[in-house]
């Protein structure tokens, strides 16, 4: 089965109401930023929109962090390009770090959350790799 993932809510500056990703196999997407987990500290950590089981052919699966935006600065036209690319940084680390926590099973919350394929990793040979998406 194949799933999307539908984010909503971009703020009044966005052109969009809704971007759609996907569709991706059941158990590959873990959607950092609606878990109960990310709920009870969102107030003071920035995070990414969700986690991306990534099936390569000849290596393991890579983990990618999907931080989706509305729009991007190009660096030479923006005065703040410097920040725009701390704060995604940021975003990225923790959302990175949240999953991982909750894969070793640190958040008790998330593991009822977390896809089994998530759970289910060879920590040992785990690759990582970050992707911003931006439409």
């Amino acid at each position: 089965m194949l799933n999307r993932v539908r984010l909503n809510n971009f703020g009044p500056l966005a052109q969009l109401d809704c971007m759609t990703f996907g569709p991706y196999p059941e158990g590959t997407c873990f959607p950092v930023e609606k878990s109960e987990t990310y709920r009870k500290i969102k107030d003071e950590v920035k995070i990414a929109e969700f986690l991306l089981l990534k099936n390569r052919k000849k290596n393991p699966p890579a983990i990618w962090v999907v931080e989706a935006r509305s729009s991007s600065p190009r660096p030479e036209t923006q005065p703040n390009f410097d920040d725009f690319i701390a704060e995604i940084r940021e975003k990225w680390i923790n959302a990175f770090a949240l999953g991982w926590a909750s894969c070793l099973k640190r958040h008790e919350k998330t593991d009822a959350e977390l896809p089994e394929l998530f759970k289910n990793r060879n920590r040992s040979d785990q690759k990582r790799r970050c992707q911003a998406l931006t439409m």
